[in-house]
């Protein structure tokens, strides 16, 4: 379900991030509620919100989206319901732009641990996800993240460099361990095996009439893509056999 609601002015920078999110209140049928909300194109947004209706069926933790009006803009925005989780970057103390030792070993323990991280990783894949990363999950445990920032698939920007960063991210962490990295081949292939071409469509059927053609674009490339997921990802693991 995507919220519909309206942004409270009054929201402030966030800080993080390329979009300018902003964080503030928003009224919904059911109250005001925290959120984050960014100004994005308007297909980044229609990207976003099916993205996360995707997720939400196979099911994946992440953030509650919504549509957000700016009444001081009239412009809609993506946003999501934020309850104050710092994101994992924040949360093991990682500068991506300038990583210290100690907290990237922080960062791959932690993602050694994650066990839905093969699902997520196989979801980036069938998304085309080229942005995963430290900064695009929040951190509400050790061991249980939500997913947000999915604008950057579906081919939304066909000039971003096309790379499945989770997956490459899960590499190094297992750098050395070869029999780590066939149950990560094992696990991912598993779990594309099974999603369904009906998450796309039960997503398709949630998504705001404002984008309904955005909606059956995006539900006809995942369906079209859907047959050949766990070869391509096999492709991922060079040198090892497709179905290891």
């Amino acid at each position: 379900m995507i919220r519909l609601g309206q942004l409270i002015p009054g929201a402030r920078p966030l800080g993080v991030g390329i979009n300018g999110a902003v964080e503030g209140i928003a009224a919904f049928a059911d109250g005001e509620h925290k959120v984050i909300a960014k100004a994005l194109p308007i297909a980044e947004i229609a990207t976003e919100l099916y993205c996360s209706l995707v997720a939400r069926e196979l099911p994946l933790p992440v953030a509650p989206p919504a549509l957000l009006l700016d009444p001081e803009t009239d412009s809609l925005m993506f946003g999501s319901l934020d309850d104050g989780y710092p994101n994992f970057a924040q949360a093991v103390q990682l500068d991506p732009l300038s990583p210290d030792q100690p907290a990237l070993a922080r960062f791959y323990s932690a993602l050694r641990d994650w066990a839905a991280a093969p699902e997520v990783a196989s979801f980036d894949a069938w998304i085309d996800n080229r942005d995963r990363n430290p900064s695009n999950w929040l951190w509400r445990s050790e061991t249980d993240w939500l997913l947000i920032d999915h604008g950057k698939a579906l081919g939304c920007d066909p000039n971003y460099p096309a790379q499945n960063t989770l997956h490459a991210y899960l590499m190094r962490a297992f750098d050395g361990d070869a029999q780590a990295s066939t149950r990560l081949k094992r696990a991912m292939i598993g779990a594309a095996m099974s999603f369904s071409s009906l998450h796309a469509e039960i997503a398709r059927d949630h998504m705001p009439d404002v984008f309904s053609d955005a909606a059956a674009q995006f539900c006809a490339m995942l369906q079209r893509d859907f047959p050949q997921l766990p070869v391509q990802i096999g492709n991922l693991f060079p040198g090892q056999a497709t179905l290891t």
